[in-house]
């Protein structure tokens, strides 16, 4: 599995990327795509047109039902003004349906990290690792374990904390794991943006996820693949159809197996000396009845790549497929291999 999540914040639909939402009373997700108190920051995403801003009162959560024994996560994270806050990140040791154990990132007023396990402080870094108003990315490694258990945090791609020993209280494993905000007024709100998370298996994606930079690539004109029919309101094109689909009133349909729907990309602006590790598609899509499956797929310069079937609910739901290797020749992204990728999917 090694990349098992990749959200960069731009889905405009937060319900249908995260098992668990809290969006605190009547708030919901606002704007183009941001979540949360967007109306009340001043900052822009840290890549692309989409983070999340949350109070404590609101958080995102997923599950991992196959119960991992050690987990990669890498977010970037920024507070606007830092204070003995709250846990900014949890990873839950407990059965599943149960979050009462856990092991907790804690942020204190004087930019020091600390980790908690269920409550009790087992590690602490040195003070000011976090400035208020900033941007930093987080890597953490964490195996829960009785003894010799590990974490390891990093900012900015500095090791910070490496605390081995007791790291749960309950379980060997991870059930779970959820942001949130710091605090429930204006000046302590807090945001994310850029969120991975790896596992130990495969041999690529396996480890640090190093500082990350998801950019956004949408659909832009049609590909060499169409043979999905417009469904709701009609925009006139396919590739319009899923640049405006967040809404869920103009999509694409299918009722058959194996047709593709494939689109020339938009060309992201990469930083200099940047390296790009992987691509990943992201294929919003719910069945609608009976049962069916959806594929996200590439074609890179005549060269389709269809990734495994994922099983179809009823509900809106993302589906997503990592690519490390250009699938034309399995060599590193470049690029220039961008303006010869198309990005889509198969029923």
């Amino acid at each position: 599995m090694a990349r098992r999540f990749t959200c960069g914040c731009e889905e405009a639909d937060v319900v249908s990327m995260w098992d668990v939402v809290d969006t605190y009373a009547s708030e919901q997700q606002t704007g183009l795509p941001t979540f949360g108190w967007n109306d009340l920051v001043y900052w822009s995403p840290r890549t692309g047109r989409g983070m999340y801003v949350m109070n404590n009162q609101m958080m995102v959560r997923n599950l991992t039902p196959d119960n991992p024994t050690e987990l990669y996560f890498g977010f970037a994270f920024r507070q606007k003004k830092l204070m003995n806050n709250d846990y900014s990140f949890y990873i839950y040791t407990d059965s599943p349906g149960v979050y009462s154990n856990f092991l907790g990132m804690w942020i204190d007023e004087f930019g020091t990290v600390q980790i908690r396990r269920t409550g009790t402080e087992i590690a602490r870094s040195r003070v000011q690792v976090v400035r208020p108003d900033q941007w930093h990315y987080f890597e953490v490694y964490a195996k829960p374990r009785n003894t010799n258990g590990q974490v390891i945090v990093k900012v900015d791609g500095a090791i910070v904390i490496d605390f081995t020993g007791d790291t749960t209280n309950d379980l060997e494993v991870i059930n779970g794991y959820q942001f949130q905000g710091l605090h429930h007024t204006d000046p302590y709100l807090s945001s994310y943006d850029d969120i991975v998370v790896n596992d130990t298996s495969g041999s690529v994606n396996n480890s640090w996820p190093g500082i990350v930079r998801l950019l956004p690539i949408r659909p832009k004109a049609a590909g060499n693949y169409a043979q999905w029919s417009r469904g709701g309101v009609d925009l006139g094109s396919d590739a319009a159809q899923l640049r405006n689909g967040s809404f869920n009133f103009a999509m694409l349909q299918t009722s058959g197996s194996g047709n593709k729907a494939t689109f020339d990309a938009e060309t992201p602006d990469i930083p200099t000396n940047a390296i790009i590790k992987n691509i990943t598609m992201n294929v919003k899509a719910r069945m609608t009845s009976g049962s069916g499956y959806i594929s996200p797929m590439l074609r890179s310069n005549g060269v389709d790549s269809i990734g495994a079937a994922q099983t179809l609910v009823s509900g809106w739901k993302f589906f997503q497929k990592t690519w490390d290797k250009n699938p034309e020749d399995e060599s590193s992204w470049i690029e220039a291999d961008i303006a010869n990728l198309e990005i889509g999917a198969s029923s």
